[in-house]
């Protein structure tokens, strides 16, 4: 034990007086630290700060390993130290083990300076899994310090190990993550980064800084450099040479490349079925998420009725931190926050849809299934965000898929909408829901019908599927009471499978809305609690007394105009339905091309035609009349059938709204806070205030004299990200 301490102590004072070595553990990441701050602005962006504090903390490490020892060690043996050493006599490991521990030790107080220096220049909160974190240092200061043993190992001269550092050195800079974001780099940039062993360093470093996790967490990248070790020092011990004068074979400098065998094996598995893609897409964008930002003299639509004509609003790490009045002082500090410049614009809460239909596109299916569609449901979520539509809730697609894409989008894998869900819409054997899937093969149609109508008959079968559904993390439940007119008849749902389904939400605290068809559902509806009517009546006038009763009660009232009004303007063969702005921006070029082309040529069924002009309709009396009675209205689409298209069509529902004469003001309250108070979230979406989350809109000019103003978008914040629409789509 004597001659490992006595080197150990040896090698701490060699060190401290070694320039490289203060130059490269303290001077280099402190200059780096300062140089990326100001470069990324990381006074305004907490994320970008923690990324800093990694990166300063991934290239100390590097530099130790690689300068630190791989050059000092060559350095030692050419001015003849190791030389002396050998005739002390020792072996070997003493050697190299307190090569390794003095790097350690000699590392850890620039460790340590970097996070104070994090929480004293960019206020980056001390990480309260610190012991985790510093494991995690040491445990990568000695794994590169391994790698620099084997390359003084086998380099003759300080020119070859200068190269051998370099070749090593620089890729892992520039293709790790190390300095450049790895989501940032190219597709064969990503390829190759797997199998650098910086990625894995950066990726644990980054994780544990900026989503607090473990060490535990992050036990691929422990592992690899764990074996990094491992391999390092074994061959390092046999390839050792004390003097220069030591040969080794040409073959045997072979072993260099033996430190890289644990992240080939990493790498090859990270391409084929590992997890470092996700994680980094999350990282990514819990970085972007955290950034600070202050619209400047912006008009506010609060989302609850209130206009506030001028002021500023400020938002950090996905909330809103607060919306200060003209004439009135901030707490805030404004230097802090990223400004934008908001004269002229108006500000907004995000748009949500309280009725989709993921699965399906608004596309023609006549000619089969585009590979365009494949994956629908994920390119719908970025359509809705891209037309500043935050928050969709969808009603009878394939569940599992959509709880999948639920959690992708709310642990930040992807990009889109909020996903809210109701899971399958629960209808009678033969009702409503259960026709799409009736000339299906008997698997498919055992399949997806149970994935998208629940069909009972029994109360307590229905009831348990509601157990069901709220165990896997639905938002709510949808009920079918339709039972069809002019020819298309459906079995109505039986009201004491209703109740049983009703009694079941209620225990979970799911609301139900109900998709209805004549007055008598919605007295139905009422009488067993519904949160919200969907559709209405569209053959029918609602009763004055009825629309009192929804008033009363607070029941919310969701027309799903533009779905009729498509069906209109396809059975009269207008094409300017798919030559909206919104939707040739969102929909994939072949898919506009085939949806031209069939409503051209298509043949027109003989009772669309007759559907009167939609100001005509009773789906439109209905509106206003439950406008005026004080019914709280939300906006939905009906999004998936024919000619509804994702985004775009919630423009569209809210400017047929504007036509009917609704005033400006109350379309954009039924599109923000009603909407999120229907879907079970208004203490957090659907308005701007201090607390909720900073999903948001910004449009040029003022939408509260003419709606269509929301189709001017400049600026679409989703959680506290700025989103840039042009690559959702990438």
């Amino acid at each position: 034990m004597a001659p490992y301490l006595a080197l150990l102590i040896s090698d701490l004072r060699v060190s401290m007086r070694e320039r490289s070595v203060i130059f490269f553990n303290y001077l280099f990441p402190l200059v780096l630290f300062f140089l990326f701050g100001e470069m990324m602005n990381a006074r305004v962006s907490l994320g970008g700060a923690q990324y800093i504090l990694s990166t300063t903390l991934a290239m100390g490490i590097m530099g130790n390993g690689f300068f630190g020892i791989g050059m000092r060690a060559v350095m030692e043996r050419e001015m003849g130290i190791l030389r002396r050493l050998r005739l002390a006599p020792i072996s070997a490991a003493p050697v190299l083990i307190s090569s390794l521990v003095s790097g350690v030790l000699i590392y850890m107080p620039a460790a340590l300076l970097t996070i104070m220096l994090g929480k004293w220049v960019y206020s980056v909160p001390v990480p309260s899994n610190l012991l985790s974190v510093l494991a995690f240092v040491a445990i990568g200061n000695v794994a590169f310090r391994a790698i620099g043993l084997i390359i003084a190992s086998v380099a003759d001269s300080m020119a070859e190990a200068s190269v051998l550092v370099q070749i090593f050195y620089i890729p892992m800079v520039f293709l790790s993550g190390a300095t450049i974001p790895i989501t940032n780099l190219p597709k064969w940039g990503q390829a190759i980064a797997k199998f650098m062993p910086a990625t894995y360093l950066k990726s644990g470093l980054q994780s544990m800084l900026q989503n607090g996790e473990s060490i535990a967490a992050n036990i691929t990248s422990v592992l690899a450099l764990l074996a990094t070790l491992a391999v390092g020092f074994f061959v390092s011990f046999k390839i050792f040479r004390w003097t220069k004068e030591d040969r080794i074979s040409r073959s045997s400098k072979a072993w260099v490349t033996a430190i890289l065998a644990p992240f080939l094996i990493v790498g090859v598995w990270e391409s084929f079925g590992g997890t470092s893609d996700v994680r980094n897409a999350v990282i990514a964008r819990r970085g972007a998420r955290s950034n600070s930002f202050r619209l400047h003299d912006v008009r506010v639509f609060v989302g609850d009725g209130r206009v506030i004509d001028r002021a500023d609003v400020f938002i950090r790490n996905g909330k809103i931190v607060e919306v200060v009045e003209e004439g009135n002082s901030s707490s805030e500090n404004a230097s802090s926050y990223n400004t934008i410049e908001g004269a002229g614009k108006t500000v907004l809460p995000g748009l949500i849809d309280v009725h989709a239909h993921l699965g399906a596109s608004g596309i023609t299916m006549s000619e089969g299934i585009d590979p365009e569609m494949a994956n629908w449901p994920e390119h719908a979520v970025r359509s809705y965000l891209y037309s500043g539509v935050v928050a969709a809730k969808s009603v009878a697609d394939v569940t599992d898929d959509l709880l999948k894409l639920k959690r992708r989008l709310a642990d930040g894998e992807i990009l889109g909408a909020e996903l809210f869900m109701t899971g399958p819409l629960f209808t009678a054997p033969g009702g409503h829901g259960t026709e799409f899937f009736r000339n299906l093969p008997e698997p498919a149609r055992t399949s997806l019908e149970s994935q998208m109508a629940a069909a009972y008959s029994v109360p307590e079968q229905a009831a348990a599927r509601v157990d069901a559904l709220a165990a896997q993390g639905v938002d709510g439940i949808k009920v079918v009471l339709e039972s069809g007119g002019s020819g298309i008849l459906f079995e109505r749902l039986d009201l004491s499978v209703f109740d049983a389904v009703a009694a079941a939400a209620k225990r979970h605290k799911l609301p139900v809305v109900v998709h209805t068809g004549v007055p008598q559902d919605i007295v139905d509806s009422i009488g067993r609690g519904a949160a919200g009517i969907e559709h209405g009546a569209m053959r029918d006038i609602i009763p004055d007394t009825l629309l009192q009763q929804l008033a009363s009660k607070g029941v919310r009232y969701d027309p799903t105009l533009v779905v009729l009004d498509s069906i209109v303007r396809i059975a009269r063969r207008d094409i300017s339905l798919i030559e909206d702005p919104l939707a040739r921006q969102t929909l994939p070029s072949t898919l506009v091309a085939k949806m031209r082309n069939w409503i051209r040529t298509h043949d027109v069924d003989p009772g669309l035609a007759q559907i009167p002009e939609l100001k005509n309709t009773a789906a439109m009396k209905n509106l206003i009349n439950a406008h005026r009675a004080g019914v709280p209205l939300v906006v939905g689409t009906d999004s998936g059938n024919y000619g509804t298209f994702h985004g775009a069509s919630m423009h569209r529902e809210m400017e047929l709204w504007q036509e009917a004469g609704i005033p400006a003001g109350d379309i954009l309250k039924a599109a923000t806070g009603n909407a999120a108070q229907l879907l079970g979230a208004g203490d957090r979406l659907g308005r701007i205030a201090a607390g909720f989350e900073a999903s948001l809109l910004l449009v040029d000019g003022n939408p509260l004299e003419d709606i269509r103003g929301t189709r001017r978008i400049s600026d679409v914040f989703f959680k506290g990200e700025r989103v840039r629409r042009s690559t959702l789509f990438e």
